[in-house]
């Protein structure tokens, strides 16, 4: 959703990126509206925001959040974890990746990280195994520092992604897995994912009231985590209010929370925003390298794809809005073609399933624009067949 005043302001973004780029695709960063948004977020949720790095890493996005006041990262490798302490050393660091290699456990706990989250029992033994290595000199870190999430299943066919077909265990796993956490000397926690882009705030209530359940049930633990899915206005017809689902939240947390912690502390509830937080923050600026008719179909060639920033179209047949941009002054043609869109690579499959619907004028040298780009599209693009990624430009209001 993007008022007059945004509008404006992204043009002028757009003329002058192209003018100095006019041949590269281009993220353009809102510094302000990421700002906003990080601000929303932090003030709207009771308990503490952790930023899901994976949805994109670039250092200046770290680093205006560590400046928004965000102190709390959602790691899932340990090079996220390098690029979280380069921006702010002192970052607290959920390590979250529910499976493993031994060594990238170890180099987690050598980096400061003592939190970590399972989705089975053998998750839990190899975190303990690692922390019992640990336990020794040079860097003697104590089992009592380490705190275990247990991840517990959900499914939601309200989520643009269901998670639970991959991560989570049941309810009667999850139980034995906090006994483990326990015996062994190490404090336990529970954690939900209800799915990415998770437009139904019942489904978040119904994750939050299962989980807190659960803890009264195994006699309280040391956190819960109710993860990300917080939905981002991608289409032109979004209306998500982050502020409203963030009530939402809050009020089945306080509804449930009777019970669930062994000690009382408010800032062991953890949130996970990953495309909510940094999605609206982007706009792609994608210049259109032929335009053509193929068996009697239109189609673009454009300097992007699948291979690039639409890997989720491949992946999850995410469907992305398209709009047209001119170069220069001309005029589009009130008449509308359909296009199919073909990405730059010179593999046969690089292109976009969805067809568009584009001024019948559009050609070469004009831009296609796609709005709220900023989570995942640069972090999943590869530079397979030679091609560069999109360029990052900032700009501020």
């Amino acid at each position: 959703m993007k008022n007059t005043e945004h509008e404006e302001k992204l043009h002028r973004a757009i003329a002058m990126a192209t003018a100095k780029y006019p041949e590269e695709s281009i993220m353009l960063l809102d510094e302000g509206a990421l700002r906003e948004r990080a601000g929303t977020i932090r003030k709207h949720f009771m308990g503490t925001t952790a930023y899901a790095v994976k949805a994109n890493p670039r250092r200046r996005i770290l680093k205006i959040l560590v400046e928004e006041g965000i102190t709390t990262f959602d790691c899932s490798s340990p090079e996220e974890v390098s690029a979280v302490q380069k921006v702010n050393p002192d970052a607290k660091i959920l390590y979250n990746m529910p499976v493993n290699t031994r060594s990238d456990i170890a180099a987690v706990l050598a980096r400061g990280g003592r939190h970590f989250t399972a989705h089975d029992r053998e998750g839990v033994e190899e975190i303990l195994t690692c922390a019992l290595l640990a336990n020794k000199p040079p860097q003697q870190i104590p089992l009592e520092e380490i705190h275990i999430v247990a991840r517990l299943e959900t499914f939601n066919p309200h989520a643009a992604i269901d998670l639970s077909d991959k991560f989570g265990a049941t309810t009667e796993e999850t139980e034995m897995m906090i006994e483990d956490i326990r015996r062994a000397g190490a404090s336990p926690g529970l954690s939900i994912h209800t799915g990415s882009q998770n437009t139904d705030p019942n489904e978040f209530k119904k994750g939050i009231r299962k989980m807190t359940k659960l803890a009264r049930d195994v006699g309280g633990v040391d956190s819960i985590n109710v993860g990300g899915g917080l939905p981002a206005n991608i289409h032109d017809g979004d209306r998500y209010l982050i502020e409203g689902y963030l009530d939402e939240i809050n009020s089945a947390i306080r509804k449930n929370l009777a019970g669930v912690f062994r000690k009382d502390a408010i800032d062991r509830v953890y949130i996970e925003p990953g495309r909510a937080m940094v999605a609206e923050a982007v706009d792609l600026i994608i210049p259109v390298l032929s335009v053509t008719t193929r068996r009697g179909e239109r189609v673009i060639y454009m300097k992007e794809g699948l291979f690039g920033s639409f890997f989720d179209a491949a992946l999850h047949k995410w469907q992305f809005p398209f709009e047209a941009l001119r170069r220069n002054d001309r005029r589009f043609s009130d008449q509308k073609a359909t296009f199919k869109l073909l990405g730059q690579t010179c593999d046969s499959g690089d292109k976009i399933g969805t067809k568009v619907l584009l001024p019948e004028n559009i050609q070469r040298g004009d831009y296609l624009h796609v709005p709220s780009a900023g989570a995942y599209m640069s972090s999943q693009a590869s530079d397979f067949n030679g091609c560069k990624k999109a360029r990052y430009v900032s700009y501020k209001k």
